[in-house]
């Protein structure tokens, strides 16, 4: 799986960052824990606390705690107010249920889900 490595900065707000706000305002939306965000973004509980805590000023983890957590990228990082803006175009029921499915599972099923996918999808035309 290819992974891609993001930076941003942290924008410090009322001795907290902004990101660090806005993770813990998501996370007690989503009623997940540190330790449960951890393993479903697949680091270590400390990782996560640095980023709550705003001891770390940047983070390559935004992106896959912001996709765990519901929430736009953007809105995390303090650029948009709307947690949904910048978001990707809304799904439909089906495709809401295939992903709350994938979400639940382990990362190494995660993997072959995703492997199995694409095989699927470059042996198969698109249909209409």
């Amino acid at each position: 799986m290819l992974s891609v490595y993001c930076y941003f900065p942290l924008v410090r707000k009322r001795g907290k960052s902004v990101t660090a706000e806005r993770m813990l305002e998501a996370m007690t939306v989503a009623k997940l824990g540190q330790a449960e965000l951890a393993r479903r973004v697949g680091v270590t509980p400390g990782a996560i606390n640095q980023i709550a805590m705003g001891t770390t000023r940047k983070s390559r983890l935004l992106p896959d705690i912001a996709r765990e957590l519901h929430v736009s990228l953007e809105w995390l990082m303090g650029n948009v107010d709307d947690p949904a803006a910048g978001s990707a175009e809304a799904l439909t029921g089906q495709e809401r249920r295939l992903l709350e499915i994938y979400r639940q599972l382990p990362n190494r099923d995660r993997a072959a889900l995703k492997l199995l996918l694409e095989r699927m999808a470059s042996e198969s035309p698109p249909s209409d």
